[in-house]
């Protein structure tokens, strides 16, 4: 909890919607988060000096159906992509399923 608490602090503000942070192999510390203002989904951003400063607002999944979408995880694959879980609808008549997408940034 108190890890959490002081990433809060090196994270710019995000509007209060949940995240999950990696340091990658490469250095960099990512941050994953929900979008919750049009057009909805989800958005990383990078730091490369510890959480100093960031590069924030990199669309990684985009779906305007519904702001219900969130909790994401993510995890470094051997060959450096990353893979995020997270839970959303791609309709809003749809129920909330698990989702996931492989993505990769360049450093």
């Amino acid at each position: 909890m108190h890890e959490k608490r002081g990433l809060e602090k090196l994270l710019p503000d995000r509007g209060g919607a949940s995240f999950h942070r990696l340091m990658h192999s490469s250095g960099a510390l990512i941050a994953v988060y929900r979008c919750r203002e049009k057009p909805y989904g989800l958005r990383a951003m990078f730091s490369y000096d510890g959480g100093k400063t960031w590069d924030k607002d990199h669309v990684i999944y985009e779906n305007a159906a519904s702001a219900d979408r969130g909790y994401p995880s993510m995890v470094e694959l051997e060959d450096g992509s990353l893979l995020t879980a997270f839970y959303a609808r791609d309709r809003v008549e749809d129920p909330s399923v698990i989702m996931q997408l492989v993505w990769a940034f360049e450093e």
